[in-house]
């Protein structure tokens, strides 16, 4: 039996980072693999349409364009691979409408092949794929692996598939039925196979502009992939899509395995850098100091961040300095709201305030960036909560030199907050706002929220002056820490000038990734100098 992985492409309105494609390894697929390959008799192929863009065709193209390969290009090459089983994965909204143009066209070419969807935004929406898509035999809901071993044993026996956990699919007399997901226990029985990926091509896509996640500039951060150690979360947040679909039991990878993991990419591909990509990575802080140890006593002279997120209640000042001898460039805490009672009462973010600052403390004693993530118009929040969220994330900018990044509330499908919206008669669509050109890219959701107290235009408004001053804040910031340098400074003026004079036609490209990885990580790149700069 013969297995198509493929990653969807997208249709994106900005191709400039940090708003164009963010790209990365397709890590789902590779733990997809490892399940299919315990499978006796199943082939394995994953097309990662996504990291296969037409260059040439970008250059000349307006936005929207898509990036990767074209559903009628995909379809051809499962056919012409003779899959048995196509199995897709759509992570966002963004993937949407080419994920259903490349289900149908696979359906066409290949009609007798069991055809699957699944991803985040599967797992947020499973009723609205099987409706839209009718070429669809089924959906897959949470994590994949033990669903997709499941379909691929029953459809080689024979079996009824349709009772497998995890899966959904229409009925005959037109309801849908999707089965609740079973969760991994040992997370370790599932190592993603990484065995002919090919790494150069997500590298030279960092080195374009479409990285995995943001991330310092020096020499050869370029070869960089994310790691998950952990599923699940405990925490009860209130606008969370985890749960959906990775639920709330917290797994973990063994501190062993993930530092073989990690020793693996670094010494046979050359890895230099990692994300975390964990929801929670410091929840269990004596398996994250096992890891960091285990990275100490490796040496592998990598740098490694955490661009998702994690809890900043968490450390202590001899977990802080082990982050820093290990190589971390930053380290980003949710936090969400800068007001005690929004994360008390609407988030129901199990954090204090004075915990996070705390931390933020430590690691600028340290020498490690701090990023920090802060939600904008939390449905029931008002005016004043969010000029105060927005007056405190700019205070431990200052005190303490950590970066605020604001995104403004989304609403996913299934958590609490998106229910209480629903009743409430919150949700609005945005696209007509888009289409007028009044919502920037970068802000842009097709539902969003707008309640009695805060209207999408105030909103939209605070953003665009949180993002002036935020522009203002990381340059000054940076600033401070290169001056002490002369010559590297220098040095990264020149390397900018070079970079504009040789690409003219990317100059914006070419300004923002200047600020998005060396101005933004000003303490990470110094401790570089040494190291990569002599």
């Amino acid at each position: 039996m013969r297995l198509m992985l493929i990653r969807s492409p997208a249709h994106f309105s900005s191709l400039i980072y940090p708003d164009g494609p963010w790209v990365g390894v397709p890590l789902n697929l590779l733990y997809l693999a490892a399940a299919a390959k315990k499978v006796p008799g199943v082939e394995v192929e994953i097309l990662d349409a996504l990291a296969y863009p037409d260059f040439a065709m970008l250059e000349q193209a307006s936005p929207p364009v898509l990036f990767g390969l074209s559903p009628e290009e995909i379809a051809k090459r499962a056919r012409d691979y003779k899959a048995d089983v196509v199995g897709i994965t759509s992570a966002a909204e963004t993937f949407y409408d080419d994920a259903l143009r490349t289900i149908e066209l696979c359906r066409k070419l290949l009609p007798e092949s069991f055809v699957i969807v699944g991803g985040t935004d599967v797992s947020l929406e499973p009723e609205r794929y099987l409706r839209d898509a009718p070429g669809l035999d089924a959906v897959v809901v949470g994590e994949g692996e033990i669903a997709l071993a499941g379909l691929l044993h029953a459809l080689q026996e024979g079996t009824d598939w349709k009772a497998v956990p995890g899966l959904g699919h229409i009925k005959e007399d037109g309801s849908i039925c999707i089965n609740p997901a079973t969760v991994i226990e040992n997370l370790d029985d599932y190592a993603p196979v990484w065995a002919g990926l090919d790494f150069e091509q997500y590298f030279r896509l960092n080195r374009e502009g479409y990285p995995s996640r943001p991330y310092i500039d020096y020499p050869g951060s370029d070869r960089a992939v994310f790691v998950i150690t952990s599923r699940g979360c405990p925490f009860r947040c209130s606008f969370c899509s985890i749960h959906p679909t990775m639920g709330y039991r917290y797994r973990t990878h063994s501190p062993e395995f993930v530092v073989s993991q990690m020793k693996m990419l670094a010494v046979e591909h050359g890895i230099r850098h990692f994300h975390f990509e964990d929801d929670n990575l410091s929840l269990d802080r004596a398996r994250f100091h096992a890891i960091l140890a285990g990275l100490a006593e490796a040496d592998l002279g990598i740098t490694w961040d955490t661009p998702n997120g994690i809890r900043a209640d968490r450390f202590d000042e001899e977990l802080v300095d082990l982050c820093k001898r290990t190589g971390c460039i930053y380290l980003n805490f949710g936090i969400e709201s800068g007001c005690q009672e929004v994360l008390d009462g609407i988030a129901n973010k199990d954090l204090r305030l004075e915990e996070v600052e705390k931390t933020l403390a430590l690691c600028k004693k340290s020498g490690i960036d701090t990023m920090a993530l802060f939600i904008m118009g939390f449905p029931g929040e008002t005016k004043d909560t969010v000029m105060r969220t927005y007056e405190y994330a700019f205070r431990i900018m200052k005190q303490h030199g950590t970066v605020p990044f604001y995104s403004i509330y989304r609403p996913y499908p299934g958590t609490p907050l998106y229910e209480k919206c629903e009743r409430e008669g919150w949700l609005i669509d945005a696209r007509p706002y888009e289409r007028m050109g009044k919502i920037p890219y970068m802000l842009f959701m097709p539902t969003m929220v707008e309640t009695p107290d805060l209207d999408i235009w105030y909103i939209v408004d605070r953003y665009q002056r949180y993002m002036i001053r935020f522009a203002a804040g990381v340059i000054f910031r940076a600033l401070r820490v290169f001056l002490p340098h002369p010559l590297f400074l220098s040095g990264q003026i020149f390397g900018l000038a070079k970079r504009l004079v040789m690409r003219p036609t990317h100059f914006m490209a070419t300004v923002r990734s200047f600020f998005w990885r060396v101005l933004l990580y000003p303490r990470g790149r110094v401790a570089q100098l040494g190291r990569h700069d002599r």
